[in-house]
């Protein structure tokens, strides 16, 4: 027969009956002419073989158009039933091409074969619509086997790039998981997972899966930030931080961020800071003032670093600094520089023995101060140990008042100091005998005369080594008391301390910043007056008139 594919078995079976048939009739035909011969020999032999060939053709052709019709039958009860293409002998797509085998211009055949060919596309966008991708490919494969169609390969075309995409989404959402599955993974690790997942979201931007693995990776960059900041490493915290704000952005983590990064510009400062109070440590002979700021710098550092233990060293080599210095200063009797030193050393670590030598030193700049003040130092002793002494004509009001100052400081290191309290005793008896008042002002002199006698303005001329000076002095007041000023030649002006009248002798004294205390005597005469001025350097003539004197009612 020619077929091609295996022939159903009802097929086979009418193929057998016809088969026999045909046979039979051959047969049949046989003993006829055996019985009933007609002409000669070779007559009979050409009539028999002529009649063989025409019975032959005549049967054989519609024997094929009835197995063809049949095939194409049972090919449409197929393709109404929806078995296409499987199972391989009870399907449409199988028996129309045995058909087409067996009468390849079989105009029934071809429209079969098209309508499964159509249905094998529409086959194909179902298995599309619900994902199921390979099947789909399968499904539209063979419907172009059944007939070329440009949609379907294209539609063919377009499912087997899906395929591949998936594929590819699958591979990269598995390396992902993977990543996020272990235990503490890397951080080049996890962003490697957060590339996965991008590409993931670029080829498929609704895909859920992808979204949550950045979310969690974004999480997990975010804990190895926490841990590095606790742990001070705060580069690593940002770097942590940062690939967490890009992976997802989120509050919280742009807070964590900003945070650190202010500490990192803090800690950059602190380490100038230590930078500067290393320089300064290194010096041959800082200034207490620069081992003051670079204390300070340390200081500051401790706020927003954790070497606390590198803090404390620097700290005490300041201390040990300071009182090396200290030392060299009292050696060289530079009482003042040798009590910054020690505060400083005090400051930052106690040590009684360092609290006596400032004491120490306090005394001594203060009787320094007093000896610049025209006292000497025996003197000083002497009136120490009397609580009494005379008028220190040198010794300027700030100067009586430095000394005050730094022998109160002696006292509040050590209350109990002897000498110290009769320093303190000795510049308070000055003090009371200059007319110094606790506030700073002057006591009242004492008047017991008109004072329309002195009142008013008066030009003086002051005889000295280095020739006359000349100014006025201006008396102002009333029998409850006097005050005036004093002016010398520049035109600089000091006001009069207690002024006393007793009718003939005006007395007052000068505080100035140049000469010191200087007492000022003299006798009036009517409009005009003469006495003296005691200085550090002698006591000198001066006399004076009145040039105005005021308007009384």
């Amino acid at each position: 027969m020619g077929l091609h594919r295996r022939i159903p078995e009802t097929i086979i079976l009418r193929q057998s009956l016809v088969g026999t048939l045909v046979v039979a009739a051959l047969a049949l035909g046989g003993v006829a002419v055996a019985l009933y011969p007609s002409g000669g020999e070779s007559g009979g032999k050409a009539s028999g073989g002529s009649t063989d060939e025409t019975t032959a053709s005549e049967q054989s052709a519609p024997t094929r158009r009835s197995e063809v019709e049949g095939l194409l039958q049972e090919a449409s009860g197929h393709l109404k039933a929806g078995r296409l293409v499987k199972p391989e002998d009870l399907s449409a797509l199988p028996m129309v091409r045995q058909a087409l085998d067996e009468e390849p211009g079989n105009e029934k055949a071809q429209k079969l074969l098209g309508q499964v060919a159509q249905r094998l596309g529409g086959r194909g966008d179902s298995l599309q619509e619900e994902g199921k991708l390979a099947a789909a490919i399968g499904a539209y494969e063979r419907s172009l086997e059944a007939e070329r169609s440009p949609q379907v390969q294209e539609k063919l075309n377009t499912v087997q790039s899906r395929l591949d995409r998936r594929g590819r989404v699958e591979k990269l959402l598995g390396s992902a998981r993977s990543v996020l599955g272990r235990e503490d993974p890397s951080a080049e690790a996890l962003q490697e997972a957060a590339g996965s997942a991008r590409e993931v979201l670029k080829a498929d931007s609704g895909n859920d899966k992808a979204r949550s693995f950045l979310g969690r990776i974004a999480l997990r960059l975010e804990e190895k930030g926490d841990v590095a900041q606790e742990a001070g490493e705060l580069s690593a915290a940002a770097g942590f931080y940062e690939q967490s704000h890009a992976t997802r952005s989120r509050t919280p983590v742009r807070e964590k961020l900003s945070a650190v990064r202010s500490r990192m510009r803090e800690r950059k400062k602190a380490l100038r800071l230590l930078d500067q109070a290393r320089s300064a440590l290194n010096r041959r002979a800082p200034s207490a003032s620069e081992l003051r700021e670079a204390a300070q710098r340390i200081r500051n550092v401790r706020d927003f670093t954790p070497e606390e233990e590198e803090i404390s060293m620097l700290l005490g080599r300041v201390a040990e600094r300071s009182e090396e210095l200290g030392r060299r200063a009292e050696s060289l009797s530079e009482h003042q520089k040798a009590v910054r030193y020690y505060e400083l050393s005090l400051e930052i670590k106690e040590n009684q023995s360092i609290r006596k030598r400032i004491v120490e030193q306090l005394i001594e700049l203060t009787k320094a101060r007093l000896h610049e003040g025209g006292l000497t130092r025996s003197q000083i002793e002497e009136a120490v140990e009397e609580s009494e002494v005379g008028q220190p004509i040198g010794l300027t009001r700030s100067q009586l008042e430095e000394a005050e100052t730094d022998i109160s400081t002696a006292l509040s290191y050590d209350s109990r100091n002897r000498e110290a309290q009769s320093i303190k005793s000795l510049i308070e008896a000055v003090k009371r005998k200059r007319g110094y008042k606790k506030d700073g002002g002057y006591r009242k002199g004492e008047v017991t005369a008109d004072v329309s006698a002195v009142v008013g303005t008066w030009s003086y001329t002051l005889e000295t080594p280095g020739g006359e000076l000349s100014g006025t002095i201006t008396i102002e007041g009333d029998q409850s008391g006097l005050e005036g000023t004093f002016t010398g030649p520049q035109g600089n002006e000091q006001e009069l301390q207690p002024v006393s009248f007793d009718g003939t002798t005006l007395s007052f004294t000068v505080d100035s910043p140049q000469s010191g205390f200087v007492p000022v005597s003299v006798t009036m005469e009517g409009e005009t007056f003469e006495g003296s001025a005691s200085t550090s350097g002698g006591s000198f003539p001066i006399t004076g008139k009145r040039t105005s004197t005021p308007n009384y009612p």
